[in-house]
């Protein structure tokens, strides 16, 4: 545990995003996601409080203390920052703030608290559920214990430089650990003995696992066990494909940019050349959609379509004018109803290793799309949509019941308006 720590919440100023998603999975095939909220929310904090323990039971003062889930995703925390809290020199007592998770991860908001002795010899863990962090919190120190493995290609030879990933179970976030070798192999740790850990490859290159032998695997170490963890395949070439960007009149976009869409992220970007041709590379492998969003800011024209690079065909896509979506909102009596907030979000729907999963797209490529408000018909409309590109209709009902699958849709992807029909709010 010697790199850093993320986690996935995050403070006020940085919730100022047009499109972000928390993606959790419910099932052992499908995966949902929750759109964070547009403007930023208020950031309350909890206070964590408990005592160290040594093997003997007995108070470890001075002990480091620390909270995995207490950082913004994409901010590293050393490990020695992530233990700053410090235990009082008598009681082993100790006291560290955290952010409160539960707005974004309701019932999932558990913490898991780290500790360590002076020495770095002694290292434990506690998974404190959300509804129990004004209980005192008790961290038994043990002899840790270290995970081994390694990250070859599809051929068998070992590749350098890849990062780790350790998650405690049932908590939002995780840790960061070690890359592999110039041999391809990591040892990650030391890690607190009895805390149940996965291991996995970070976000950015997940898209380019074709056999994850990491995935759904728990480990729980045992005091100075080193536990051997069957090797991770990773593709790092991914699969690539050609094409070109043209607009309606089959006339070529050049300097229009193009890229892959993954959950959270844009990846494999490129930019059209003077006929308009464009190369992708590193894309997401066998058992992940292809999702790719193009865009000529200068003509104001875009695009989004599902691909597939072993067609071995080469790719066209149409860039078209911005388009609108229309429909109705009713009751569940008929009756329709005027004046309700209509929001449309960008939200796709995408195979990902082998799950279902729906990830907001949003980007500086996609205009942001405000809110509008249901006339006196219960009509709306809103414009301002990428021709193929995905979204979810959300009516901001209090108490209302809505079929998440009912509510998304695409937009037409010749350009035409689209028209959603009606949706009842149950």
């Amino acid at each position: 545990m010697s790199r850093a720590t993320r986690g996935l919440a995050a403070p006020a100023a940085e919730w100022l995003l047009l499109v972000s998603v928390l993606v959790f999975r419910t099932g052992p095939n499908r995966l949902v996601a929750q759109t964070a909220p547009v403007q930023p929310p208020e950031v309350k904090m909890v206070q964590l409080k408990g005592q160290v323990l040594g093997p003997d039971g007995k108070p470890v003062p001075g002990a480091g203390v620390g909270v995995v889930g207490s950082g913004r995703a994409d901010i590293e925390l050393d490990v020695d920052i992530l233990l700053a809290g410090t235990c009082s020199s008598e009681t082993g007592g100790f006291e560290v703030p955290a952010i409160n998770l539960a707005r974004w991860f309701g019932p999932w908001a558990n913490y898991c608290v780290l500790a360590r002795n002076a020495d770095g010899t002694l290292m434990g863990a506690t998974v404190v559920p959300g509804d129990a962090v004004d209980e005192p919190v008790r961290v038994q120190l043990q002899p840790p214990g270290y995970i081994h493995t390694s990250v070859l290609n599809p051929n068998g030879q070992p590749l350098a430089g890849i990062e780790t990933q350790i998650r405690p179970k049932d908590v939002p976030g995780w840790i960061e650990g070690p890359r592999t070798s110039d041999l391809g192999d990591v040892r990650i740790g030391p890690l607190p003995a009895g805390l149940r850990l996965t291991v996995s490859p970070p976000q950015q290159v997940r898209h380019l696992v074709p056999d994850d032998a990491w995935s759904g695997r728990e480990i729980t170490l045992q005091p100075e066990e080193t536990f051997e963890l069957a090797p991770l395949t990773l593709d790092p070439g991914g699969r690539s494909i050609e094409g070109t960007l043209e607009d309606a009149d089959g006339k070529p976009l050049p300097g229009a940019k193009v890229a892959c869409v993954l959950p959270g992220a844009l990846a494999s970007s490129a930019t059209a050349d003077e006929r308009g041709r464009f190369r992708l590379t590193q894309l997401p492998v066998s058992g992940f959609d292809v999702w790719l969003i193009a865009a000529d800011a200068a003509r104001q024209l875009h695009v989004m379509s599902l691909v597939d690079p072993d067609a071995g065909d080469s790719t066209r896509l149409v860039l078209r004018p911005l388009t609108s979506a229309s429909g109705v909102l009713s009751g569940p009596d008929g009756q329709v109803l005027p004046g309700v907030r209509v929001r449309v979000s960008p939200m796709l729907k995408l195979r990902y290793a082998g799950s279902t999963m729906y990830t907001g797209w949003g980007s500086e490529w996609a205009p942001f799309l405000e809110a509008v408000e249901t006339a006196a018909d219960g009509s709306w409309q809103v414009s301002g949509l990428v021709a193929g590109g995905m979204y979810t209709l959300r009516p901001e009902v209090p108490k209302a019941r809505l079929d998440f699958e009912k509510s998304l849709f695409e937009a037409d992807r010749e350009g035409k308006p689209t028209d959603f029909g009606l949706m009842v709010v149950e």
